[in-house]
């Protein structure tokens, strides 16, 4: 079984802190340390090697995260996170000189926690070659809500119930909602245990979201947009019959 992922933690401010670190506790990671100060991560780094560091800017101190940041940059190769309420240019200009995996604006909840840390894993993974404990799979990470999937170099988040429905084509994988179209290479197989209650199966090849469809028949489900879905005859019966459930 693979390890979890180590978390050391740099934020200044006690609650904040204390939440990441419920947050991350509570979704599987390893919190192995939380610093408040440039001097105190220093003195963690000499103890502990962990997976990934999440940085505030702000420290006490005189000397900031991206002071903290350009200190591991130095010493070592493990990727990081800025968390910042700071949208000053400059300041984030001089952030990204540093090249982080991720930059966290504040206020964030648990999910855009958890998405930053696997985005920033995979990224450096790929920059880096190396593998990922506790991969995500391939090209989307999935939520309860949401599922982030890969666009070229960034993660898009898209809310599971705005997604009208899923075609597969061999190793590729199409999510279409009323207004746009996205394709990521991966199997509809690998997502399939994933699906909310209301996404439905009608054929090999699609996944329907039960609350878009605007007409039934043995042979088809309408869509919005006049949009056709065929559906495979042996599934008929049990779409019927998950519509009851749904909207029982």
């Amino acid at each position: 079984m693979a390890s979890k992922i180590k978390v050391t933690i740099v934020e200044d401010d006690f609650l904040i802190g204390n939440f990441i670190v419920q947050s991350l506790t509570g979704i599987g990671y390893e919190v192995t340390d939380l610093c408040n100060s440039y001097e105190s991560f220093a003195e963690s780094l000499q103890r502990i090697e962990p997976d990934i560091v999440l940085f505030d800017i702000k420290l006490e101190g005189e000397k900031t995260g991206i002071d903290a940041a350009g200190m591991l940059r130095q010493k070592s190769n493990i990727p990081f996170i800025f968390i910042s309420s700071m949208h000053d240019k400059r300041i984030i200009d001089d952030a990204k000189k540093l090249l982080p995996s991720a930059y966290l604006i504040k206020p964030f909840d648990e999910d855009d926690l958890y998405a930053a840390i696997e985005v920033a894993l995979i990224n450096h993974a790929q920059r880096h070659s190396q593998p990922v404990k506790e991969k995500p799979t391939e090209e989307s990470i999935i939520l309860p809500d949401h599922v982030f999937i890969k666009q070229k170099q960034s993660f898009i988040k898209i809310a599971w119930k705005e997604i009208m429905y899923l075609e597969s084509l061999s190793n590729y994988l199409k999510f279409f909602t009323e207004k746009e179209t996205y394709t990521i290479r991966q199997s509809i197989q690998s997502l399939e245990p994933n699906f909310p209650p209301y996404f439905f199966k009608v054929h090999r090849s699609f996944v329907v979201n039960l609350h878009f469809a605007q007409q039934i028949d043995p042979g088809y489900i309408l869509l919005p947009n006049n949009t056709s879905i065929p559906i495979s005859r042996q599934v008929f019966s049990k779409l019927m019959e998950n519509l009851r459930v749904i909207n029982g």
